[in-house]
């Protein structure tokens, strides 16, 4: 009776209905009347004006007081005020709105798990991630979509996290709608209640595919630029005595007493060291490259690599077959392409047994990545042995290499490198049956 301000005796004479709000007096006693003729239970909740003048919400609950015979004798019930319910309520609501609202402005893949670990909650950026429909009903199911290989990782943190209520951070790839796996950074943190008691997760999904792959790139510009200043190094080191091994073939070819073979073998000597000479003084002008480039034929430039592996080519009976599309220029550093094409040249006539083959093909054209960019394809195949799988996967990796102790494994890493400096693209097919077998190599580069 305190709180609508009624005796006992007031609430006798005039009752409750006295003190609803007018708007709900009718309905009220009209529902009130109906559940005593039915003898049913009573719960509603009413606004009664209090003591204070204000109104108030209050939940009005009674049953029905049975006698021996089952018949009703009277009604005990109570009225709880709700205001400071109702208020908390709001509060809540409004502060969850704020949450929902914050959750589907952000790019981030936002989500709310409750204290056992189980999502409740995903923001829309989710549901378009997976390529799904956006619905009240339930949220994706995650573990299908995470990569494989760290499905293990992932749970593990999550239990741990879990079970010790401590913030959550892992990083791992999730598998768009498209079926491309993107690297992710994801956090959660627990929100606790007033007794320290956790009551739910919220949790965060960014994207760090592309830092990711910036970060690769960087790593291998630096062990790039490392391995140019330490070939610059040893070609330096060279120079002075090929230098000296160089004159003294030419004074020896002075000597007009030399038999006919012994002439001709320090003029195949002389020829071998020019080609040394060539690549040392490559490797340094690669290591001092300019800072610009500029419109390069790349048909000469591949004619020029041909010419310096004339003698092995040859010595090993390799055919060369070419064919080239006039004026095949490309803005580039003509030095570094020069470079990539020994390389592949090099690569081939290892994998040749003699009387191979060898086919070039240099033909103006556009990308086949799909966004039509003019340029200039480049395919070097040969009739070798093949490369096997276990090496294609792993072949633009520093010191991979097929050639065991006679190869270091940096040629196809550099000239990877390279290639993607300028913007191209390499793609490799290679086989390795008994009687189908051989490798094709293509270089795509932006004119």
């Amino acid at each position: 009776m305190k709180l609508i301000g009624m005796t006992q005796a007031q609430y006798s004479e005039f009752g409750w209905g006295s003190a609803l709000d007018p708007d709900e007096t009718d309905v009220t006693i009209s529902l009130w009347k109906a559940c005593v003729e039915r003898g049913d239970t009573w719960d509603k909740e009413h606004r009664f004006r209090g003591v204070d003048g204000a109104w108030h919400t209050v939940l009005a609950r009674g049953a029905p007081l049975l006698d021996d015979a089952g018949n009703v004798s009277g009604w005990a019930g109570i009225n709880l005020d709700i205001d400071r319910l109702k208020e908390t309520e709001a509060a809540l609501k409004e502060r969850e709105a704020r949450f929902r609202a914050l959750a589907e402005s952000l790019p981030q893949l936002i989500w709310m798990a409750n204290a056992k670990g189980d999502t409740t909650y995903c923001n829309q950026r989710v549901f378009e991630y997976f390529g799904l429909p956006a619905s009240d009903a339930g949220v994706p199911l995650w573990a299908d979509r995470f990569h494989p290989e760290d499905v293990e990782d992932i749970f593990a943190a999550w239990r741990r996290s879990v079970e010790r209520s401590e913030a959550y951070q892992v990083e791992y790839r999730l598998r768009r709608h498209d079926g491309v796996y993107r690297h992710f950074l994801a956090r959660a943190v627990p929100m606790r209640n007033e007794h320290g008691e956790v009551e739910r997760w919220v949790g965060s999904c960014t994207d760090i595919h592309d830092r990711r792959l910036a970060e690769e790139a960087l790593r291998r510009s630096e062990k790039l630029a490392t391995a140019g200043r330490l070939a610059a190094s040893i070609a330096h080191e060279i120079n002075n005595p090929l230098e000296g091994v160089t004159n003294a073939i030419y004074l020896a070819l002075q000597d007009r007493s030399l038999n006919e073979a012994t002439r001709s073998y320090l003029t195949l000597a002389d020829q071998e060291l020019a080609r040394v000479s060539h690549i040392t003084t490559q490797t340094l002008r690669f290591h001092k490259q300019s800072s610009s480039a500029s419109e390069v034929d790349l048909c000469d430039v591949m004619r020029s690599v041909l010419a310096l592996f004339g003698p092995r080519l040859k010595a090993k009976q390799i055919s060369v077959k070419e064919e080239c599309d006039p004026k095949a220029l490309v803005r580039c550093f003509a030095d570094e392409m020069r470079q990539v094409f020994a390389n592949l040249i090099s690569n081939a006539l290892d994998a040749t047994q003699p009387g191979g083959a060898v086919r070039i093909r240099i033909k103006k054209t556009q990308s086949s990545d799909g966004d039509l960019r003019n340029g200039v394809k480049i395919v070097v195949a040969d009739t070798g042995c093949g490369i096997p799988e276990s090496i294609r996967e792993r072949m633009f990796e520093p010191f991979v290499s097929t050639k065991e102790a006679t190869g270091i494994g940096l040629g196809l890493w550099v000239s990877h490198g390279i290639i993607m400096k300028h913007g191209g693209s390499i793609k490799v097919w290679s086989k390795v049956g008994q009687f189908d077998h051989g490798t094709v190599v293509a270089v795509f580069l932006p004119s």
